[in-house]
């Protein structure tokens, strides 16, 4: 098909006018199997014989169902035989949604590829320092030691990889007692003795690593965003080492590579930017499947847009599978259209009952009827399992007995891989996009529904309660539950109404939202508005949906310093107030929790007595209420957690002293009914109630009580490393920053009892936490941002602070105030 290798040569080649990595189909383009296989064998093997150069890509795109990962699958047997002497030939799909992160993703890349010996220490250096930056050094140790447990099973070259890695982490495990005891399960074999040596090694080893000090340049010198973003250039890096020093190639294939964030006809920001960089790797070949065509730099001009299979290829592959009589070929082939997955399932079925295929075939209309055939040829158990995990997507052993207690059995389980549109990968199985679409919209299935929304709402509570998994683990759980309770309500359950729905929707919205992804969950909160947008009075969901879009509308603001975003929130906020007013004038909370937005986006602004025009008849009225029962909730704790915080700012405001002490106290007494509040109803590690702890501890600080404040602080910090909460988390970064200024503020209490080196050791103290959180800040959002403005302002003011009680030391001729030490 081609005699030479050409690839674009600048993004976007396929289209000029396009702005997205991705063109529209052009039906003309689309091929053959036969053909594309011929052509990605002869595009691998020149590869394979060529000089290195840089990396190149193969796009396979096509619709559900067309048979992409038939395809790669194909592929992968063919390469793998033919070419294993001059090439190592890998592969890897996406079986997870978008909730997966780039740098999980390129870790999960690298541990493949040190499965098949291929090394990447500098990834996994670049690595564990980025996720000692973004979480803490307790929680990188605790990634580092699961990693060494899975390289246990993964062979030599994985556990070697992870050892080549950083030397704080060989020289914490080293000095342990019992090291192998920390990993867990290392069989007393000789791969016990290759694993000592390979410690002794890396003991020999440290002192030099230690002169390098490659470790602390990366994990001080370098910012968490300069870490995160130069992890796809780490593993290239290591491809690249390894193509120079055994002068072979790599041949890569991903497939599903849609579900890294393709969504409503675009993707979502920073989702594939890694693979760019990646797939340029020299000496490498990258051949990717998905539902849109690639068009970067390094992808092979021509495109291979796949369609249903011919009459030659659809013959060729049902005679392969011992489907011998014409007339059944014919029959199978109308059915399914020539697409491969529903030849599969014609397939499943002839060898499971030829006979009953051969009369009940030609009932079948289409594809719906084909899949109404097998499923009435099928156990009732397998059954339910099946429409069961039509709503799950993607599951491992573990999560779908939880999820299909009552409805899947140990037993059935283990027929799920032998169906022929469930894939199994490792320990995770996925069903077939196209099929399970199918499946969700089948009737006759209420009682599963039913099990399965009941069960996954239980898994919720489980995991709101759940201290002994880490706070990320418990997040992608709870995104991947809720985003099978969306699906569910998508097409209904008996007795669950539309509140149940409205609820499931936005707690999935919310859930992305803490995930960082704010666009996506602007999106969702939108989607939500407009499905409950059904007649001229609004509904309250419609309301409380269109409430949460403003609340997007102000973390942009928050995020890009434009004060545009907030005004536009503002006001989308009053009119949500005023149909409140209108039509639900008797609804309290849905009114508080408006009063409470409006309170809060004007007290951003300095309008006190707005603010408090909204916040002081709600406040009273719930202050009065927990005299006199037991009325707390998570929505009042917040109301008492956001208005401490407008009596906080409005008495920094003042210059009556006696009456700014008031209101400060005022703030105090709120934040702690606010932490009570939130502990009891989410857990002391929540964030919600670290966030009322952090401000507790900022109401002691403006009250002069160190101590008090002091405990706050280390309470929080405490709990957001233990919780493993990320240094880019918006509240860890606030009670950071408050801690920052408390030692600040300490700072002129002890230049006033005149105890200047304890003042300038304080001092130095908070200088290096604001400079941090500058840092982190400006990754997490930009350099911009208000609270990226804030933090700078404090190192300035603290780098001042600092001159000056060296100024001071100066002038008293005290050696330790002018040169810092103790």
């Amino acid at each position: 098909m081609a005699d030479c290798i050409a690839v674009l040569g600048s993004d976007y080649q396929y289209n000029s006018q396009l702005e997205d990595d991705y063109t529209q189909v052009i039906d003309n383009e689309a091929l053959p199997r036969e053909e594309t296989r011929a052509f990605c064998t002869s595009v691998a093997m020149k590869i394979v014989g060529m000089p290195i150069e840089p990396g190149k890509v193969i796009s396979i795109d096509g619709i559900g169902g067309q048979g992409k990962t038939y395809l790669l699958e194909e592929l992968y047997s063919q390469f793998e035989s033919a070419h294993s002497a001059g090439s190592q030939v890998a592969r890897h799909n996406f079986l997870v949604d978008n909730a997966s992160s780039p740098e999980e993703i390129l870790k999960e890349l690298a541990e493949v590829l040190e499965a098949l010996d291929i090394p990447c220490p500098s990834f996994r250096c670049a690595y564990y320092a980025w996720y000692s930056r973004a979480k803490n050094e307790i929680a990188a140790k605790e990634v580092f030691l699961a990693d060494m447990r899975t390289a246990r099973d993964s062979g030599t070259g994985a556990f070697l990889s992870i050892f080549e890695t950083s030397s704080p982490f060989i020289d914490w495990l080293v000095s342990l007692a019992d090291p192998f005891a920390a990993i867990q399960g290392f069989p007393a074999s000789s791969f016990l003795t290759v694993a000592l040596r390979l410690l002794e090694s890396a003991r020999r080893g440290l002192e030099q690593n230690r002169r390098s000090d490659e470790w602390h340049r990366l994990v001080y010198g370098e910012s968490e965003r300069s870490l995160r973003e130069s992890l796809p250039g780490r593993l290239k890096e290591d491809i690249e080492s390894w193509v120079e020093r055994t002068n072979k190639r790599l041949v890569f294939f991903l497939d599903t590579f849609e579900k890294l964030g393709w969504q409503n006809g675009g993707w979502m920001a920073g989702r594939y930017g890694w693979a760019k960089k990646l797939t340029q790797a020299r000496g490498s070949l990258w051949i990717v499947a998905g539902r849109q065509r690639l068009a970067w730099e390094n992808v092979v001009c021509l495109p291979l847009h796949l369609i249903e299979m011919s009459h030659d290829e659809s013959e060729t592959y049902l005679i392969k599978e011992g489907v011998e009589d014409a007339a059944m070929r014919d029959e199978m082939r109308r059915v399914s259209s020539g697409i491969p997955v529903y030849l599969s399932l014609c397939v499943e079925l002839f060898h499971s009952d030829s006979e009953l295929v051969a009369g009940s075939l030609a009932d079948a209309l289409n594809a719906e009827g084909l899949i109404d055939l097998y499923f009435r040829n099928i156990s009732c158990d397998l059954q339910d399992a099946l429409y069961a995990v039509a709503f799950l997507e993607y599951w491992d052993a573990s999560f779908l007995l939880e999820a299909c207690s009552g409805v899947v059995t140990a037993g059935t389980l283990d027929r799920l891989p032998f169906v022929s549109f469930i894939r199994k990968r490792e320990s995770r199985f996925e069903i077939h996009e196209v099929i399970a679409e199918i499946l969700r919209k089948s009737r006759n299935i209420g009682i599963v529904k039913r099990c399965l929304f009941d069960n996954l709402s239980h898994m919720l509570v489980d995991i709101e309660q759940d201290r002994t998994h880490s706070y990320g683990s418990r997040l992608a759980k709870k995104r991947h539950v809720l985003k099978s309770l969306t699906l569910l309500a998508d097409v209904g359950v008996d007795g669950k109404n539309e509140e149940d729905y409205y609820r499931v929707y936005m707690t999935y919205a919310e859930c992305v939202w803490a995930n960082g992804d704010i666009d996506l969950a602007y999106s969702l909160f939108d989607s939500v508005r407009k499905r409950f947008d059904t007649s001229d009075i609004p509904s309250k969901y419609y309301l409380r949906a269109k409430l949460k879009v403003a609340a997007i509308m102000t973390q942009r603001w928050l995020y890009s310093g434009d004060r545009r975003h907030h005004e536009d929130a503002i006001a989308t906020t009053e009119e949500v107030l005023q149909s409140a007013k209108e039509h639900y004038p008797d609804d309290r909370d849905l009114i508080w929790s408006i009063e409470n937005d409006l309170g809060i986006s004007w007290k951003r602004f300095g309008e006190f007595d707005k603010a408090f025009e909204h916040l002081n008849p709600m406040i009273g009225e719930i202050t009065r209420e927990l005299k006199d029962r037991d009325v707390m909730s998570v929505d009042r704790a917040r109301y008492l957690n956001n208005y401490g915080a407008v009596c906080q700012q409005f008495a920094d405001t003042l210059s009556d002293l006696d009456e700014r002490r008031a209101w400060y106290m005022r703030a105090r007494e709120m934040y702690e009914k606010s932490y009570e509040g939130r502990s009891l109803l989410l857990g002391e590690q929540s964030s919600q109630a670290l966030l009322s702890l952090t401000n507790e501890g900022v109401a002691y600080t403006r009250l002069g009580d160190y101590a008090s404040a002091t405990k706050c602080f280390d309470k929080a910090l405490a709990g957001y490393i233990e919780g493993e909460f990320a240094t880019s988390d918006a509240f860890y970064l606030r009670c950071r920053f408050q801690h920052a200024n408390m030692l600040e503020a300490k700072v002129e209490r002890l230049l006033a009892d005149g105890r200047w080196e304890d003042a300038l050791a304080v001092a130095n103290g908070a200088c290096e936490e604001h400079m941090a959180v500058r840092a982190d800040r400006v990754d997490a959002m930009s350099e911009y941002a208000l609270d990226s403005r804030k933090s700078a302002d404090a190192v300035e003011r603290c780098e001042q602070l600092v001159d000056r009680i060296k100024s001071r030391g100066r002038s008293l001729g005290t050696a330790d105030l002018t040169t810092g030490t103790q």
